[in-house]
């Protein structure tokens, strides 16, 4: 994930895996991933097997 000048990987249990964000962000991808939970573990399911996956939507 990219915002502005910070990079950073999250894992989809909220777990920083790498790089940073402001806190602001941080709580805001944290609660994008609780609000998508059961898509990103189908998604994740799906991608692990080598069949495509849906998008998901992103924050307004």
């Amino acid at each position: 994930m990219y915002y502005g000048d910070f990079k950073t990987s999250t894992g989809i249990d909220g777990e920083l895996l790498a790089g940073s964000l402001p806190a602001k962000q941080y709580k805001l991808v944290a609660a994008w991933l609780v609000l998508h939970e059961d898509e990103l573990y189908k998604a994740w399911n799906e991608a692990v097997s080598g069949r495509p996956f849906d998008r998901i939507k992103p924050l307004s």
